[in-house]
């Protein structure tokens, strides 16, 4: 099973998408629109919430869409949700930092190589323990707070 989790975060260009994406994503997105099409006819889109998404080939798993803002693939809810959670976060820092009025320092690429094997540690792309170490956690708040999701 893979989960999809997608953070809307609108970005702006002047190139046109195919311009902007590998060969193998455009032809991901013309069949992805193909299969829009082919959908109606069957009437599988009378719901609002009926939706069709696809993962681009590739080993990519956290991807920043321009029309979409960012999204995760993971093997399970808890993966795909704590790797989500870890995006998030890196964007706002990042542009907290654009925004911030100062010179932006480049980190050295030892400590960002550190950084990057702490996080593999624990994420599911590194094959880490991933949303496992994180999910009762957070699902045991929810379970204080709103116990009903279960029902």
């Amino acid at each position: 099973m893979e989960v999809v989790a997608v953070s809307l975060s609108p970005v702006q260009s002047s190139q046109t998408v195919k311009e902007q994406v590998s060969a193998a994503e455009w032809q991901t997105r013309v069949d992805l629109a193909a299969s829009y099409r082919l959908v109606a006819p069957q009437g599988w889109d009378d719901l609002s919430f009926t939706h069709s998404s696809a993962k681009v080939p590739g080993t990519d798993d956290f991807l920043m869409l321009h029309n979409h803002g960012l999204l995760t693939c993971g093997s399970s809810i808890a993966d795909t949700f704590l790797m989500m959670f870890t995006f998030q976060r890196a964007c706002d820092i990042q542009v907290l930092a654009q925004n911030g009025g100062a010179e932006l320092i480049t980190i050295e690429p030892q400590i960002l190589a550190g950084a990057k094997a702490m996080v593999a540690a624990v994420t599911q792309s590194a094959q880490g323990m991933g949303g496992a170490l994180a999910w009762p956690v957070l699902s045991g708040k929810l379970d204080a707070q709103d116990p009903e999701y279960k029902s």
